[in-house]
């Protein structure tokens, strides 16, 4: 029930305003009367109003003084002005006090209706919001660490818009604003030890900043800039306590703003942790920066890893072509990628390593090591890198591992529509390049190759099924049973019909084409 308050020094003027309208019809309820400011001061705290009617003009403290005082004792208060004089200063100077609505003498009764209801409707959208606030704190409560850590997870990926990064950080008391610094760490747990490596470090750091980051399989997020770093490997001297719990270092970066620079050192974080066997699991490495190039796309280092895979692959089956294609795809990745310098080179240095284990030319690795550590040019490093791979060509198979991964796919997925477009995609590759690949393996295009299968398939169902002819078309993958039909006949000189009867299981003796 709102509770309704009636000031004015004239009698009639507040017996009118109580008895003129039936207030309960609205949810109001008139809680007392009052003929002067001082008087109406006294009962305030006891009767607490929601909503005063208040003339201006009346003995002992006019309505002015009385708004001020008034509203400090109900902050929510909603008071309305009533007056007979029209002087516009009077409204600007009411307003300025906290009037909440301003009218003049004679006021009839469904002006002043509309005025309160109005003032209750201002009070019951305050009380929601109160209500909301109230409840969203206890949601924070609840699931403060939900949200801390998603909060997290979207400042180091970037998929959240700054200010409303500042405002949830706001809330959460993280702060986040220009100047605001942090290191961003990382770490990759060992198998089911994620939650101890995460109790580890939060500990060590003290940071209630640090979490396991979904499906990123990392554990890691900010920690604050007071501990120098001159003294983290201090702070960290009982390594013994991380040995076990990480595959692959502990990598903490440089002071950064996490809005500016976040999704950048996550990146080339990711991308160093990515060649995590160069260095020794449970150690600590800080990740000194410089800045990358500024208009480059970020290192996309899912398809760099495949790219690694795959030279590594063909530099097992001796396959020159696709070390060299694959290798110069690769560096150009890098090179054209935001990422650091230093992180530049320490992939570049695995995607070396990595081939020369391969390969088992282990005797090389000194020499490779030496000539990355100069830091060369790009065109060196791919000169040197085609110099590597220079190795004994007769030994290449017929196919390469690449061709042979899609055709054993092939055979499984026929019956689905495929394209150059999605097998090239698969393996990282332009459609162009793997179509030609496939076709000089093969000797024959990947469409003709893909039917093929598709009519194998058809004459298999045709000789041990009942299924009928347009069933098997769509089964064996075709998109229409006309296109069914007239593959058929082209490419196996019968109809599908003909080729039933001719070949039917049913018969023992009927070859097999």
């Amino acid at each position: 029930m709102t509770r309704l308050f009636i000031m004015d020094d004239e009698v009639l003027t507040r017996q009118g305003i109580r008895h003129s309208i039936r207030w309960q019809d609205y949810g109001i309820t008139v809680c007392g009367e009052a003929a002067n400011g001082r008087e109406a001061l006294r009962v305030l705290p006891k009767s607490t109003p929601d909503i005063i009617i208040a003339d201006i003009q009346m003995p002992q403290m006019d309505g002015f003084a009385f708004l001020e005082k008034a509203i400090e004792i109900l902050p929510h208060l909603r008071v309305i002005i009533l007056t007979g004089y029209s002087n516009p200063e009077y409204m600007i100077r009411a307003i300025r006090c906290g009037a909440f609505d301003y009218l003049e003498k004679p006021a009839d009764s469904s002006a002043i209706l509309t005025a309160v209801l109005k003032a209750q409707h201002s009070i019951q959208q305050e009380q929601e919001e109160v209500c909301l606030r109230e409840r969203a704190v206890q949601l924070l409560n609840e699931t403060g660490s939900v949200l801390r850590a998603w909060l997290i997870q979207s400042l180091l990926t970037n998929s959240i818009e700054e200010g409303f990064a500042r405002q949830v950080g706001a809330l959460l008391g993280i702060p986040i604003s220009e100047g605001c610094l942090y290191r961003i760490l990382l770490a990759r747990p060992m198998q089911a030890q994620e939650w101890t490596l995460l109790a580890k470090l939060s500990e060590t750091f003290r940071s209630d900043m640090l979490y396991t980051l979904g499906d990123l399989g990392l554990v890691g997020g900010l920690v604050e800039v007071s501990i120098p770093a001159d003294a983290i490997q201090t702070k960290l001297a009982a390594t013994d306590a991380l040995q076990g719990l990480c595959s692959g270092p502990v990598l903490i970066t440089d002071p950064l703003d996490p809005l500016e620079s976040g999704q950048l050192v996550y990146a080339a974080a990711k991308a160093r942790l990515a060649v995590s066997y160069l260095y020794d699991s449970g150690s600590i490495h800080l990740l000194h920066l410089k800045e990358p190039k500024a208009d480059a796309a970020p290192l996309d280092v899912d398809a760099l890893l495949n790219h690694i895979e795959h030279i590594c692959l063909a530099a097992e089956r001796g396959c020159l072509p696709d070390i060299l294609d694959i290798g110069a795809q690769t560096l150009n990745l890098l090179s054209s990628a935001r990422v650091h310098e230093n992180v530049f080179y320490d992939i570049v240095q695995h995607m070396f390593l990595r081939l020369l284990h391969s390969t088992r030319r282990t005797d090389r690795i000194a020499p490779v090591m030496d000539f990355l550590h100069a830091k060369p040019s790009l065109s060196a490093i791919h000169s040197g890198f085609c110099a590597l791979v220079q190795v004994d060509s007769t030994a290449f198979p017929i196919m390469s591992p690449i061709i042979e991964k899609a055709i054993a796919y092939m055979e499984k997925h026929f019956r689905e529509p495929l394209s150059v477009a999605q097998m090239a995609k698969m393996f990282y590759l332009s459609p162009a390049y793997w179509g030609r690949q496939f076709k000089k393996e093969t000797k024959m295009s990947f469409s003709v190759y893909l039917t093929g299968l598709r009519i194998q398939e058809a004459k298999r169902l045709l000789r041990n099924t009942p299924m009928r002819n347009y069933e098997i078309a769509t089964t064996v993958g075709f998109s229409s049973y006309k296109l069914f039909a007239i593959t058929f006949q082209r490419l196996v000189g019968l109809s599908a019909s003909e080729y039933r009867k001719k070949y039917q299981l049913a018969r023992p003796d009927a070859p097999v084409p």
